[in-house]
């Protein structure tokens, strides 16, 4: 993010991450359609009557005007626009929600990647903060639709070998995401592979192929929802080549 000194800049994004300082500041990571995420400073921001106190706290999206002085940004001003503060009261929201986070502050956003990335996100904070859908569910749905937005679309057409577009019984290999049917996979111990039924399989594709306006317009339970959930996580870390220290607290109180 290439600006001059004297340059103010208008973004609107999620606040994602907060640290505070010994005194009465703060520092921000805020997920931006442009910029990616960016770290910016809050003066003042312990004061009661600090007046960016709302659009700076965590989960909030806002609307910012920024001044750069050498590499770090401060706020001018801020609007906010919408609060999902509300998350931090489930413990299990507030996990995802945070899972979301560090996998976002992991991996680099480009601006062609950054709206459809926010969408995403802000769609799904909206679902958390209403408590309208499974957590397990809203999981897999980011884990694989980021993983499809941000350049690692997997193989999901057909069979990789035959080229056959669906059987009882698929196989996704986790590594090299791609797919073999009953007939063409041949199990091996040093391949992860997962085996899907129709309706795993239905789903996987929906949420990586579809429109984004019919993105959440699916539901899965029970067996087929744990499948989907375990095939999601296990293909985001092994690409990402990456352990996330949130993805252990969120399942430890899911």
């Amino acid at each position: 993010m290439s600006q001059k000194q004297s340059e103010m800049i208008t973004v609107r994004g999620l606040v994602l991450r907060e640290r505070f300082t010994a005194g009465s500041d703060k520092f921000i990571d805020v997920l931006t359609e442009k910029y990616g995420i960016i770290e910016i400073c809050v003066k003042g921001a312990r004061k009661i009557t600090g007046r960016n106190l709302a659009p700076a706290m965590l989960f909030s999206y806002s609307e910012f005007c920024l001044r750069q002085r050498g590499n770090m940004y401060y706020i001018d001003s801020a609007v906010p626009i919408k609060s999902f503060y509300s998350v931090s009261s489930d413990i299990s929201s507030f996990a995802l929600a945070s899972y979301m986070a560090e996998v976002l502050s992991y991996s680099a956003l480009s601006e062609q990647t950054g709206n459809d990335v926010m969408r995403l996100v802000l769609n799904i904070m909206y679902f958390l903060s209403e408590g309208k859908r499974k957590t397990g569910l809203l999981k897999a749905i980011f884990e694989l639709r980021f993983m499809a937005e941000t350049g690692f679309m997997p193989d999901i057409v057909a069979c990789k070998n035959c080229a056959v577009y669906e059987s009882d019984a698929m196989y996704f290999l986790i590594d090299e995401g791609i797919m073999y049917c009953g007939n063409c996979y041949t199990a091996s111990a040093d391949i992860a592979a997962i085996r899907i039924s129709r309706a795993v399989l239905c789903a996987l594709r929906h949420i990586m192929l579809s429109d984004f306006e019919k993105l959440f317009l699916f539901d899965l339970k029970n067996e087929s929802l744990e499948i989907l959930c375990g095939l999601a996580e296990s293909y985001l870390t092994a690409q990402l080549g990456r352990n996330f220290k949130t993805l252990g607290f969120y399942k430890s109180v899911k």
